[in-house]
């Protein structure tokens, strides 16, 4: 992750589309009524119960479901099905694809003063009303009516049914109602049988269990080089279709050359698509230089006739149409697609070219071991996967490539660049257009770019031969052959997707409830760790105190490519163990202090200088993996940070003397997926790799520097321990203003997450 994309904002895409309306009934239950009663249908009925069924009526009487053809050509031709679900007061907005599920979803409360349905009028479609915030008439989920008296009709019905939704009675049952309703989506069912030690449940788009009989295989990937050569492998051998996502698609070699295959897949007819994250082609902190390269990269893939998600011909300013709706509502500015997968031939599951690569890396020189600097050489967390869970991963990258589809509000732009002909059967125009449309990719201008993207490609040809170079501890190159991916059966997998956009909280729901029930150890990698809620910092506390080990390794300052998340984090850290520090100093004695007495939480910060180099020289950079393994049982890997952009963070519903009593997940500022696998040998080998690297690269955190890190205060930095390395505790200045503020997360994510 980049500190541009951390710290950046940008808006969600609203639906710009009409939306109708469709209707689920709902009954009361449990709650206490009037003593004044009328007769309704032969049936005697109190106050609060003919309100209700008065909201009942006009729910009904608004209901509407359309289905329609979406089709953008060279990306996406499908049926939708727009509707609205009016529910409790709740009026829930939303796309569906018929077999992927819900696509776009916007929910307004009709007893929020501040969501006023209001009238709207398009030309061509007639009277509607627009739902939602007041930001933009043409962006609200918005239903029509073929005549202006239908509409007032609608309308009128619309303000009874919000008098209603606001009177205090009725707003005690709909609050009742709405809480099962939440019950019910959240409910968190067994694993399949006592075998299987993946949680199930969570919602509509979660992902389903396979199990052994499934035939998944998964292979690990820790090495950027390993993860390039069987990239570059997959891509060729494909035969039908290549998709491609990544929050990254940098103009360095990495992205060059991988934008170099997909052409020539392409050429051979081969169905290529890619996603990246808008926000990276404006990379400012890498310099015009890298801006203007990026551009004529996607440039030629849309001369191939490869549609790029995320990406603009019109620069900037088809940056800005596409991505705002407004400067107003500062959650959607922030929400960004920060998964990563490569899905190839996926519609063939028991196809030989059939496979999947999901995890940390995007396509950038840090990633896949391309670069020489020791600093840009990460260590992430990659796994390769066959058998029938690619579906449900190709599943997720539709979903994706449909929600970005409808928002791209420049398409008619693209569309003058991207290659209309086919390859196969239209041969000659296509090649036509292709020559016409290539654009040459500019040359670095600066000495030091051009000798660094140099060595790049040239190790990339040495990658595609099967050839690795490795720098131990920078000392002495060694060229080795790349090992074959040792693919395992695995006894049960689950696919888990989580999208802000659609409130979903999968993929931390995943990692609670695999913590929660851990007996023996728990190992956490994650790159950018801000444990800022209370309920994952009490599952890690719990998970301690019945006697599980648990390791946790992020980045310490000087490797993280994001500094300020370091200084952030380190503040949680005593925390964390504070409470277990306490009772064992009861029992403690001699005078050692601290830092000696041994809690069954361990933190680890990755240097990356070997213990072993006295040149003290940062030869593996930021350790970018995101994975846990748990009990060298169960494993997840994906593209999950655990700290508030990726959905760790929350807000707490109160009690009525202002007693916290719940914590809720909110769900985040990015898209995100990952991988849950059950398999004994796959996990060991990935423990060992993690105890290896924790003793070869990291520093334990001891104590006395938790406690240093935690109450930042004068002299005491907290920040950087290096001499001149910081005059004032930025962690702590943004931590205080949070609480001056008094600002809760849901409602200002840009303030956690700095926090």
């Amino acid at each position: 992750m980049h500190t541009l994309f951390y710290f950046n904002n940008t808006i969600f895409l609203l639906l710009t589309l009409s939306i109708s309306i469709t209707f689920c009934l709902s009954t009361s239950a449990g709650v206490g009524f009037s003593k004044e009663e009328k007769i309704v249908d032969g049936k005697a009925l109190s106050e609060i119960e003919q309100k209700r069924e008065r909201e009942l009526q006009i729910e009904k009487s608004l209901t509407r479901v359309k289905t329609f053809e979406f089709d953008r050509r060279g990306i996406i031709k499908t049926t939708l099905i727009k509707k609205i679900e009016v529910k409790n007061c709740i009026v829930s907005a939303e796309i569906r694809h018929e077999t992927l599920g819900p696509i776009i979803r916007n929910v307004s409360d009709l007893s929020n003063k501040n969501d006023n349905p209001r009238k709207v009028f398009k030309f061509k479609r007639g009277f509607g009303i627009g739902f939602g915030p007041l930001i933009d008439n043409k962006l609200q989920p918005t239903i029509y009516f073929p005549s202006f008296s239908e509409r007032n009709k609608a309308f009128a019905q619309l303000t009874e049914l919000r008098k209603l939704c606001k009177r205090d009675d009725l707003k005690e049952l709909i609050s009742i109602l709405n809480k099962e309703e939440l019950l019910k989506s959240k409910t968190i069912t067994p694993a399949i049988n006592q075998q299987c030690l993946i949680p199930e449940g969570y919602g509509e788009t979660s992902g389903t269990i396979h199990m052994s009989d499934k035939e998944n295989k998964i292979a690990l990937i820790s090495n950027g080089a390993t993860a390039y050569h069987e990239r570059y492998k997959a891509i060729m051998a494909a035969k039908k279709s290549i998709y491609v996502q990544a929050l990254i698609f940098s103009a360095d070699a990495a992205g060059e050359k991988t934008a170099d295959y997909l052409i020539q897949k392409k050429k051979e007819g081969v169905d290529v698509k890619v996603i990246f994250d808008a926000l990276s082609v404006i990379d400012v902190l890498k310099g015009p230089e890298f801006i203007k390269r990026s551009q004529k990269i996607y440039d030629r893939m849309l001369a191939a006739g490869i549609p790029v998600l995320g990406y603009s011909t019109q620069g900037l300013k088809g940056f800005i149409k596409n991505e705002t709706r407004g400067f107003e509502d500062i959650d959607y500015i922030q929400e960004r697609y920060h998964d990563k997968m490569l899905v190839i031939d996926g519609d063939d599951p028991t196809s030989e070219t059939s496979i999947a690569f999901v995890g940390g890396m995007n396509v950038a020189n840090e990633y896949l071991g391309l670069s020489q600097d020791g600093t840009n050489y990460w260590r992430d967390q990659d796994v390769s996967i066959k058998g029938p869970l690619i579906k449900d991963i190709q599943e997720s990258f539709k979903r994706n490539l449909i929600e970005l589809s409808i928002g791209q509000k420049t398409y008619k732009k693209e569309q003058e660049s991207l290659n209309p002909f086919d390859p196969i059967k239209e041969k000659k125009e296509y090649e036509e257009f292709f020559e016409d449309n290539d654009p040459d990719l500019p040359k670095f201008s600066k000495k030091a770019l051009i000798k660094e993207n140099e060595r790049a490609l040239q190790k990339t040809e040495t990658l595609e031969k099967g050839i690795i170079t490795i720098l131990p501890y920078g000392v002495k190159k060694i060229d080795l052959e790349v090992p074959t991916l040792d693919f395992k059966k695995v006894d049960a997998s689950r696919w888990i997707p989580s999208r802000p956009k659609m409130q979903e909280t999968y993929i931390i729901d995943a990692y609670l409830d695999l913590i929660n029930n851990a007996k023996e150890e728990i190992l956490i990698a994650n790159a950018y760790f801000i444990p800022s809620t209370k309920e994952f910092q009490d599952a890690l506390k719990a998970a301690a105190k019945r006697g599980v080990k648990i390791k946790i390794l992020c980045n310490d300052d000087k490797t993280n490519d994001s500094k300020m998340v370091t200084y952030i984090g380190r503040t949680y850290y005593k925390g964390l163990i504070e409470d277990e520090i306490k009772e064992k100093m009861k029992d403690a004695k001699g005078g050692k202090g601290n830092n000696y007495i041994p809690t069954n939480i361990e933190i680890y910060e990755w240097t990356g200088i070997a213990k072993d180099d006295k040149t003290k020289e940062i030869v593996r950079g930021t350790m970018h993996g995101k994975y846990m393994v748990v009990d060298r049982k169960v494993s997840l890997v994906g593209s999950h940070n655990l700290d508030p952009r990726s959905g760790l963070s929350s807000n707490r519903n109160k009690t009525e003397d202002n007693k916290k009593v719940k914590e809720k997940f909110y769900p985040g500022l990015n898209s995100e997926t990952a991988v849950v696998f059950q398999n004994e040998e796959l996990a060991k080998k990935m423990a060992e790799d993690y105890i290896q690297e924790i003793n070869a690269f990291a520093h334990k955190v001891s104590y006395s520097e938790m406690d240093y890190y935690a109450k930042p205060t004068g002299k005491k930095l907290g920040i950087v321990r290096g001499k001149g390395e910081g005059k004032f505790n930025i962690a702590n200045k943004f931590r205080s203003l949070f609480y001056k503020l008094k600002v809760k997360p849901y409602q200002n994510p840009l303030v956690e997450s700095m926090l």
